[in-house]
């Protein structure tokens, strides 16, 4: 299915989608379960989320089963999450809908990565870990590629046409189905970037147990990668400032982290 949006539109489902997800990372225990019923709702409920969804499905055999299982373990057995990126947030996504759709206990499925802990709110935030951020991970991966192929220029309500398929994601302007490229030269001080992007590997480095950490970092070496380019594209570097920005509000490294990302786009001139 082909999905038409804008810019803006684009930054409006990331934004929301960050801000559900954070929510049942930091619920109550007793209130998480409501918290991710929200968040499923919304994702099937919007269509460029929900077409991802159905691009990496396949068939999973004994997922209820296994479900079942966890959820009456007591800790000692946890959902087999694989080793392959895409096939794990679809399993993860199904495992979510089982929760929602037979009202089971989060915490149960957290309960195995706190061995040790007799703590209810200790296996929700680890359900949120190592479950949800993990989903959320490659979710947001796949709409900052959509944002980058987006390019880069100031107007907001430029449709795009995202094509979702199992063979990847294809962005076309939706008038003339040509695609963006903005590149720029590089001009900046690249030793005083390079100090900057410094100093927030080292914050992310002190905060690496935040289920954020790990988006965060990736998106750095993003843009670590871009700006040691001859001609860094613009559209990347301001889609992966953006991206770090957002993630980074609301949590415990929020103050030196975004006062770090500014930094950078002022170093080399992209407004944030």
């Amino acid at each position: 299915m082909e999905v038409n949006i804008n810019k803006k539109d684009l930054r409006k489902i990331r934004h929301k989608l960050g801000r559900l997800v954070s929510n049942v990372n930091r619920a109550h225990f007793r209130e998480q379960n409501d918290a991710l019923t929200e968040l499923i709702n919304y994702i099937d409920g919007t269509p460029l989320l929900s077409e991802y969804i159905k691009s990496i499905e396949f068939e999973v055999e004994g997922l209820e089963e296994q479900v079942r299982k966890v959820h009456g373990s007591y800790g000692k057995e946890a959902i087999n999450q694989g080793s392959d990126s895409e096939a794990r947030t679809y399993i993860l996504y199904l495992v979510f809908q089982q929760i929602v759709e037979q009202n089971l206990s989060t915490i149960n499925f957290g309960w195995y990565y706190v061995r040790g802990s007799n703590k209810y709110q200790d296996m929700a935030e680890a359900f949120g870990t190592h479950m949800v951020y993990p989903f959320y991970a490659e979710v947001e991966s796949y709409m900052t590629e959509i944002a980058i192929d987006m390019g880069y220029d100031e107007n907001e309500t430029k449709v795009f046409n995202i094509d979702v398929s199992g063979d990847g994601v294809q962005v076309n302007v939706a008038s003339d189905h040509a695609k963006i490229e903005a590149t720029q030269t590089n001009t900046w001080d690249k030793k005083h970037v390079e100090e900057e992007i410094k100093k927030l590997e080292e914050i992310i480095k002190i905060n690496k147990s935040l289920p954020e950490a790990e988006v965060l970092d990736n998106n750095l070496q993003l843009l670590k990668a871009e700006i040691a380019e001859q001609k860094p594209k613009e559209s990347i570097l301001k889609t992966t400032l953006l991206t770090l920005k957002s993630v980074a509000v609301g949590i415990a490294m929020y103050p030196d982290f975004i006062n770090g990302i500014t930094a950078i786009a002022g170093l080399i001139g992209i407004q944030i």
